[in-house]
């Protein structure tokens, strides 16, 4: 049960990302301290 949940989840996100590209840019990666 809980794979299919998290596969469905990922999906989900996936389906999300351009959006999130385009509102937000891309993902920097954190600065190192």
């Amino acid at each position: 049960m809980l794979p299919q949940l998290y596969a469905d989840r990922v999906k989900t996100w996936a389906g999300w990302q351009d959006l999130a590209v385009e509102e937000h840019g891309p993902l920097r990666p954190a600065p190192a301290f």
